[in-house]
């Protein structure tokens, strides 16, 4: 990588750092222990279920409230049922550009799910990681699983390579 190709990047996560930011809520994690990003770079605390901000809010996602009782009705399960319809919606958004987290403190892991790994989501992830690392540097050592939905591919990092850019580097796949 040339060094005007890294001092662009470097711009592009800081002007990223900035947006998430601006646009992070101050928040407990123990309350918290998901998130979800826009294509725009925009983090959305989740204070209980992904699809309970959806259902909440589906004008921000880009949809209806119609049409997510639409998918449930054609698949036949009551509204926020975890199935078919619920990957679905789910699936349709992430598609869409945006990025879902979520953490599990049993085992002090975070998911990130999108579809493409564009470098506007990789410096979204960077950001919204350093972010989390400043708030709690114990955070630092929490494992992060890495999937890109569209090619299945899975990567496996730790909070701290996170924050620090390793999403701007090769990574091995699990």
């Amino acid at each position: 990588m040339s060094e005007t190709e890294r001092a662009e990047e470097a711009i592009e996560r800081e002007k990223a750092l900035e947006l998430v930011r601006r646009h992070v809520v101050l928040f407990d994690e123990s309350e918290v222990p998901a998130f979800w990003i826009s294509p725009g770079g925009k983090c959305i605390p989740v204070k209980r279920k992904h699809m309970d901000e959806v259902i909440d809010h589906p004008e921000v996602f880009g949809l209806t409230m119609g049409r997510i009782e639409e998918t449930y009705a054609r698949h036949d399960e009551q509204v926020s049922f975890k199935g078919k319809a619920w990957l679905e919606i789910i699936k349709g958004i992430v598609d869409g550009g945006w990025i879902r987290i979520k953490f599990t403190p049993w085992n002090n892991r975070y998911k990130v799910e999108l579809s493409r790994l564009t470098k506007n989501a990789r410096a979204y992830i960077g950001a919204w990681a350093e972010e989390v690392v400043a708030r709690d540097k114990r955070k630092g050592h929490s494992v992060v699983l890495v999937t890109e939905i569209s090619t299945r591919e899975r990567k496996v990092v730790s909070m701290e390579g996170l924050a620090d850019g390793i999403l701007f580097t090769d990574l091995d796949t699990e």
